[in-house]
Order: C-alpha cells, then sequence, then structure tokens
C-alpha cells in the first residue's frame, strides 16, 4: 500500500503537478486524521467495556454481601426475638401498679442477664470499593441514588444503636 502511493506522488511531481499533488497530501493527511478518529473511538469502547465489566463485578459482589447480611440477620433474629421478649416482661412486672423495690431488686439481681452482645458486623467491603473506585458515579441515577441511601441509613442506625448500647452499659455498670 505504501509502495503504490509512493509511486503516485513520484509519478504527480515528475509531471509537475502541484495542485494535484497538494490536493494528493490534503487526502492523505485526512486518510490519517479518519484514522486516528477510528483508533480513538475502539479505544474509548474498549474502556467503556471494561467500566462495565468492573461495575458489573462490583454489582455481585454488592449482592454477595446483602445476601451474606440476609443470612446473618435471619441466624440471629430468634435470639434477638427472645431478648426482645423477656426485656419486655421485665419491664411490663416493672411498670405494673403493684410494681416494689423489692420487684426491682429481685429482677435485677437474678433475672436480668445484660447480654452485652457485639453489634452485627455487616459487609460492607463492595460498597466501600464502589465509593473508592469511583464507579458508583457510572451507575444510573435511581440505582445510585438507592445504594448510597440504604448503606447511609444503615450506618446511621448501626451508630444509633453503638450509642444507645454504650449510653445503656455506662449506666448499668
Amino acid at each position: 500500500m505504501l509502495r503504490f502511493f509512493h509511486h503516485i506522488r513520484k509519478q504527480l511531481m515528475e509531471q509537475n503537478k502541484i495542485r494535484t499533488y497538494f490536493l494528493y497530501g490534503v487526502g492523505e493527511i485526512f486518510l490519517v486524521v479518519i484514522g486516528i478518529l477510528i483508533a480513538l473511538q475502539i479505544n474509548n469502547w474498549n474502556e467503556d467495556r471494561k467500566t462495565d465489566l468492573k461495575i458489573e463485578t462490583s454489582l455481585t459482589a454488592l449482592k454477595s454481601d446483602l445476601t451474606q447480611d440476609m443470612l446473618l440477620i435471619r441466624d440471629r433474629l430468634p435470639f434477638i426475638n427472645e431478648q426482645y421478649e423477656l426485656n419486655e416482661s421485665l419491664r411490663a412486672r416493672v411498670a405494673r401498679p403493684g410494681a416494689t423495690v423489692d420487684t426491682l431488686i429481685q429482677i435485677m439481681r437474678f433475672e436480668f442477664n445484660p447480654n452485652w452482645v457485639v453489634q452485627t458486623p455487616y459487609m460492607t467491603n463492595a460498597y466501600n470499593s464502589l465509593i473508592q473506585t469511583g464507579l458508583i458515579e457510572n451507575l444510573p441515577d435511581s440505582m445510585k441514588a438507592g445504594i448510597k441511601n440504604f448503606y447511609n441509613t444503615k450506618a446511621s442506625l448501626m451508630e444509633r444503636v453503638g450509642k444507645t448500647t454504650n449510653d445503656y452499659q455506662g449506666k448499668v455498670m
């Protein structure tokens, strides 16, 4: 191909056709520019494909984290319900009109066992990865808002539970 173009150039110079040679040069430049634009488009397409693959992998990891959280909650829920029922029954006994200080002492000494259970360690690795890599910005707005809202709400609730537990421990201990 290069030999063909070289042959055309050589013929035009020998025949002293400067205008034609100039048009030929502009045509070559045009072809080079078109080639560069095509190469850039292919590169952009490839980068978009790589980003889409990373997003798909991150969303799969996010789904896996949420599934693990759900299984953990399902596993701990019976214990939490049991503790809730016990605390409610103790609260009801203390709140009865006939309850005395002796009732409170009986409950605190022999029946109430403050189980200082460590807060449930929810999975946030995939979400943190989405935030740190900036991939979350490539998601559709509704999905991005939903994911951020979910994890911000979860963090807020976990913080509130932690503060309440610490306050309660400080008062009981």
